[in-house]
């Protein structure tokens, strides 16, 4: 008899709200795609209620952890087929990646599980009026294509039943992360939503990051560069705030332009910043062109080489944080950190009640502690797959003690045990994930939930006492102290298991090991006298 958790099935759907994009040979090289082009719209943005545009560690600090659940959708074509197949692994190591970059910020992710969807046919919309009816909603142009996805995922009356609220497709409690079967943009997330668009290409670096950092209300950091859709929005380089006699400074926006975040310099768009210096008369055309992207971001040091100007002509001051801003354009691999503006605004923006779909995506600490997938045994036969806990942390499994045939409730910290004796352990870039496993007589220790709480926080105490052990061993101290003069008798599963061991041995002072199958050790010692 066993508790049984398994979060990953493969699930087809008859039809599905996500608009699905087809480009010929569109992934020649899976998850190693080295031009970023977000979907997500660059437009004025708003903020969060009361924003309080901070940008110190004691306001992040003042906001109590956040925990995010996230759920996975591989979007196959019309017929079934996917050039960008999610497998349960590949999915694990997004998840881990995410909470690599997130978890220094207070904000950590629980993979809830993925399931697989079918496009259904092409909507007779305009939006969609040119595209090749052969996949699905086919291919469009680049400059039509985020405002057409962003409608189709976001906006249920314009798509009906294919709407973006249809529940069969979209986990209310949790982030939705769509992985088409091919998508000509990096990605696409929208302020304040529970559901996104990554390219496959992107699963596994920093994009999935950049696109949640959208969800949770970034906007890009060099908005309104050079859009001439935009043109007043140009950020300017000062941050001098007030003149010497106490007036604002008319030269300072950062609080009103680009992304509204004072400590996220004035900067370009990193990628395309060759093409604007020199075709200026036509911007537009820039805004499509990839012709020498990231030249001024070195490769090797990922900082900014070369000195251009904001809108005003004044040289920009681009510090390495600037270059490697996960919301910038910058060169994918340097993709690497938020400032605190950003976790800030982030923080805010998990709290404002508007945005009620990532409200309902919150939940606790306690599910970090909960297996992925699997079953604690519990009595009877032993054949279902171990409890699994998902890769990203730094885990440690110390020997606990209690009468817990099932894990302790999170909540319940009456157990004993002894923060020195380690049963297993793994670290945030374990490889093999099927090796990170809740092991019988121990509780379970988080290392970067212990970082965020600031305490050792070890929870769900699991000491099932119904097993025996699948072999062990007796160790006698011949001298009767710890020494290393020993005798060694090792014994299978019925020689360890047998009621009389015990009773059977010669007095003197023994340490009697007993192995488990799922890789605990449980040692006795045991100091016997002459009856």
């Amino acid at each position: 008899m066993k508790t049984f958790i398994n979060n990953s099935n493969a699930i087809n759907f008859k039809s599905i709200f996500l608009s699905l994009i087809f480009i010929t040979n569109f992934y020649p090289n899976l998850l190693g795609q080295e031009i970023f082009n977000c979907g997500t719209i660059d437009e004025p943005i708003t903020n969060p209620e009361n924003y309080s545009f901070a940008i110190d560690q004691e306001t992040i600090d003042s906001f109590e952890p956040v925990v995010l659940n996230l759920f996975y959708w591989q979007v196959n074509d019309t017929n079934g087929e996917s050039l960008a197949p999610l497998t349960e692994n590949l999915v694990l190591e997004s998840v881990a990646n995410l909470n690599i970059i997130y978890n220094q910020y207070n904000i950590f992710f629980k993979y809830t599980g993925f399931a697989e969807i079918n496009s259904p046919p092409p909507a007779n919309v305009n939006c969609y009026q040119d595209s090749n009816q052969t996949h699905g909603f086919g291919w469009m142009q680049l400059n039509e294509l985020a405002n057409c996805f962003n409608n189709f995922i976001y906006d249920p009356s314009i798509f009906g039943d294919y709407g973006g609220y249809d529940g069969d497709y979209n986990n209310e409690n949790a982030i939705n992360i769509y992985v088409p079967y091919a998508f000509e943009r990096g990605g696409i997330g929208s302020k304040g939503q529970n559901r996104l668009v990554i390219n496959y290409n992107n699963l596994l670096n920093a994009g999935l990051a950049h696109e949640i950092g959208h969800n949770l209300g970034l906007a890009h950091t060099h908005l309104g560069h050079n859009n001439p859709l935009f043109p007043d929005v140009c950020e300017h380089v000062t941050r001098i705030e007030f003149l010497p006699d106490g007036a604002l400074n008319p030269d300072f926006n950062a609080r009103i332009r680009a992304d509204q975040i004072v400590d996220t310099a004035a900067v370009p768009d990193f990628s395309k910043e060759y093409c604007y210096r020199f075709q200026e008369d036509n911007l537009v055309e820039c805004q499509n062109d990839s012709y020498n992207p990231y030249a001024y971001i070195d490769e090797n040091t990922c900082l900014y080489m070369v000195g251009g100007e904001d809108c005003q002509g004044t040289e920009y001051e681009i510090f390495p944080k600037d270059a490697q801003n996960i919301m910038s354009y910058t060169r994918p691999v340097c993709r690497a950190q938020f400032t605190n503006g950003q976790v800030v605004r982030m923080l805010e923006t998990l709290e404002d009640p508007q945005y009620q779909s990532l409200i309902n995506a919150r939940t606790d600490f306690e599910v970090l502690y909960e297996p992925y997938k699997g079953g604690y045994y519990l009595s009877g036969p032993d054949d279902d797959v171990p409890p699994l806990f998902q890769p990203g942390f730094d885990y440690e499994f110390i020997e606990c003690d209690g009468n817990y045939p099932q894990p302790s409730d999170y909540y319940d910290t009456s157990f004993s045990f002894n923060s020195t004796s380690i049963i297993s352990s793994n670290t945030f870039d374990e490889s093999n994930y099927d090796d990170i496993i809740h092991p019988n007589h121990s509780a379970i220790s988080i290392q970067q939930v212990n970082n965020t709480l600031e305490y050792y926080n070890i929870r769900k105490c699991y000491d099932n006492n119904n097993k025996g052990p699948a072999s062990g061993r007796v160790v006698r101290f011949n001298d009767g102290v710890f020494n290393n003069n020993v005798s060694i008798q090792e014994k299978d599963s019925l020689e360890i298991n047998n009621e009389h061991l015990k009773s059977n041995l010669a007095p003197g002072l023994y340490a009697i090991d007993k192995n488990y199958l799922d890789g605990s050790v449980e040692q006795e010692i045991l100091f016997k006298e002459n009856e």
